[in-house]
């Protein structure tokens, strides 16, 4: 058990509750705080690993960093601050740098032999009437809130195919949302969520029957969020990868969805 004066946890950076564009990271990173302080521990938040850094972490139970690329190596050779830091990752970690730190302090949302499951808290902020899936309609959010995800210059042949897909969803009488900004190579019908609080985010998500997965972004926490509401994730087998173009691509868009949900 910790002990009553030691139970403190330090979120860094901040975590962000306005003006956000509509994101499962978002979501995931409020999501994870409101958690941390139903298990009864006060939270602390910093803005980064600065000197006033090192002089709060002593007095936590633990840090918890919200991206690896948020570390300062520099800041960790105290070895009582070292064990103390937990690194989350909320996408794909093949490639990581954690500043030298064990594995088992590397959190990842989903099962992985090597790093530390810690799994997701979807229903934090479950506060909002939930409809049944069968009363939402033909209502779907398109996965991927940058224009990244959408738009690919050098394959327009990808891009043509995104394009069509939406265009044959809202022709056969979908609604379909989008959370990205700016050009996005979305038809018009195509309605923008726009910047939200991470919590209208959810109460939004829980209104959707579906969310279409185009091949990108990989390992969003978005799917899993909207399935703890009853939203069915469409999570394609073949896509784009990348810039190439896979007509017999073997790997899903959401793989730990496709081998472990």
């Amino acid at each position: 058990a910790v002990p009553a004066g030691r139970r403190t946890v330090m979120f860094l950076p901040r975590v962000w509750r306005e003006g956000l564009a509509a994101s499962g990271e978002f979501y995931q990173a409020l999501a994870h705080l409101r958690a941390v302080e139903l298990l009864g521990f006060q939270v602390i938040e910093h803005e980064n690993m600065d000197d006033a850094f090192l002089q709060n972490a002593i007095d936590v139970h633990r840090v918890h960093v919200q991206d690896h690329k948020h570390l300062n190596c520099d800041k960790l050779k105290d070895p009582v601050i070292r064990c103390k830091v937990y690194v989350r990752l909320y996408t794909d970690h093949s490639n990581p740098k954690f500043c030298g730190l064990p594995r088992k302090q590397v959190l990842v949302p989903f099962p992985d032999r090597q790093l530390h499951f810690t799994g997701y808290w979807p229903l934090v902020f479950d506060q909002f009437k939930v409809s049944a899936s069968k009363d939402r309609g033909k209502r779907g959010l398109v996965l991927g809130k940058t224009s990244q995800y959408f738009v690919y210059p050098r394959n327009v042949i990808a891009t043509l195919r995104i394009r069509l897909v939406l265009h044959a969803l809202i022709d056969d009488g979908f609604t379909l949302y989008t959370s990205c900004q700016g050009y996005c190579n979305m038809p018009p019908a195509v309605r923008v969520l726009g910047f939200i609080p991470p919590e209208k985010f959810a109460a939004q998500l829980s209104t959707f029957a579906f969310i279409i997965g185009l091949g990108d972004p990989g390992m969003s926490p978005t799917p899993l969020e909207g399935l703890a509401f009853g939203v069915a994730f469409l999570n394609p087998l073949q896509g784009h990868v990348g810039w190439n173009w896979c007509a017999e691509c073997p790997i899903a868009q959401h793989e730990p969805l496709r081998d472990q949900i």
